[in-house]
């Protein structure tokens, strides 16, 4: 395996990419740098862990398209050949060659093959005298039948056909799915700080009280606040859990700096009548000049 790898601006230049928080274009940088000369990494997750990112952020780069990951396996750079192109004397091929087979090489990178790429990379010989293969749609359990009703006797009228009744836990109303605290803006708290990957961070009680003993001439509850609009305002700026800690606190320190060098207020009202009785002991008086 090569020790030298390439990245190309058609991938860090695209607009989606540019979107992503700083975490996950680094460990991207550092996945591409551990890749075989197919583009796969033995082992994402542990890369990841040594880094210090978190999972979410490697979670993030598939959702984003730029790596396809196996289960418990390796991940692939999905546009590997657009940067980096191996010449044949130098070029190894992959050991997950299992992987390998079940991705095809388009203009667009890589991505996982269907049906269709099967049958048209089968080979052609002893196949022409079986039907072609068709798509069919996956089987599914058939509904079970409601029991039907009793038969009528002669001179009566038939039973209706009981109706499902929808669950309600209360009279007339169905039930309704509990929504996340998240979802509710109403039960969301004020000092509620969204965290990168989704969820939220809610300092403790606690946590509260000692950064209001640390930082005596800030207004901790008011900051918490800011930093939340702070972090609501652009996604790039959101942290993992790990990290808000560290990020409060050098927040309060900057705003006690601030708090402690701005300059004192004047009092509100002087004292004339004292002011007035100073001048008179301590400055003498000029004797009258003489007409």
């Amino acid at each position: 395996m090569a020790n030298r790898r390439m990245i190309t601006q058609d991938i860090f230049g695209r607009a989606d990419f540019m979107e992503l928080p700083p975490a996950c274009v680094a460990l991207y940088t550092y996945l591409c740098l551990w890749a075989d000369d197919d583009g796969f990494v033995a082992a994402p997750e542990r890369l990841a862990f040594m880094l210090g990112y978190d999972p979410l952020t490697l979670k993030l780069l598939k959702e984003a398209g730029f790596i396809i990951c196996f289960d418990k396996g390796p991940c692939a750079v999905t546009h590997w050949h657009m940067a980096n192109k191996i010449k044949a004397d130098r070029y190894r091929p992959t050991v997950y060659q299992k992987e390998r087979s079940q991705l095809t090489d388009g203009p667009d990178g890589y991505r996982r093959k269907t049906k269709a790429d099967r049958r048209s990379a089968a080979p052609a010989s002893g196949d022409q005298d079986q039907p072609e293969e068709k798509d069919m749609p996956e089987e599914q359990d058939a509904p079970v039948p409601a029991p039907e009703p009793p038969a009528a006797r002669e001179g009566e009228t038939p039973a209706p056909a009981p109706q499902p009744e929808p669950p309600s836990d209360q009279a007339g109303a169905p039930a309704q799915k509990p929504r996340a605290p998240w979802d509710d803006p109403a039960r969301i708290p004020c000092n509620a700080m969204p965290l990168l990957g989704g969820g939220l961070y809610t300092p403790a009680p606690e946590q509260v009280e000692e950064w209001k003993a640390l930082y005596p001439d800030v207004n901790v509850l008011q900051e918490l606040r800011y930093i939340r609009g702070w972090l609501g305002s652009d996604p790039r700026r959101q942290r993992p859990r790990e990290a808000m800690g560290a990020l409060i606190n050098h927040w309060l320190r900057g705003a006690q700096d601030k708090a402690a060098s701005r300059p004192k207020e004047p009092p509100a009202s002087y004292d004339i009548e004292r002011f007035e009785q100073r001048m008179n002991t301590t400055v003498p008086k000029l004797p009258k000049r003489k007409k």
